[in-house]
């Protein structure tokens, strides 16, 4: 279970700074880059980069819920679909923007 999590956790880190950074792209070229356009383009693994640097400084939220309570899978599943929803809201967004 222990290696398991030690070889999971650096994949799901990486996942989630990419997955962030290329969301964090189409965001930035959708709202920022159009009012500012002066503002330096920005690549998706730049952003990538910016995210894994935020994650470092970023703590996770501590929960004080009995392990029986938890939800495991939904923990899962919101590291996996969040940015691809914030993607979807940001271009719902856009299509009005």
């Amino acid at each position: 279970m222990l290696i398991g999590f030690i070889f999971l956790m650096p994949i799901i880190v990486f996942y989630s700074s990419f997955a962030w950074g290329y969301v964090a792209t189409v965001i930035y070229s959708w709202f920022i880059l159009p009012l500012f356009p002066n503002l330096p383009l920005f690549t998706w693994l730049q952003f990538a980069g910016i995210m894994i640097f935020v994650n470092c400084f970023v703590k996770p939220s501590i929960n004080n819920i009995k392990k029986e309570y938890k939800d495991e899978q939904a923990n899962w599943t919101s590291i996996l679909l969040n940015p691809w929803l914030a993607l979807l809201a940001a271009w719902i967004l856009h299509l009005f923007y």
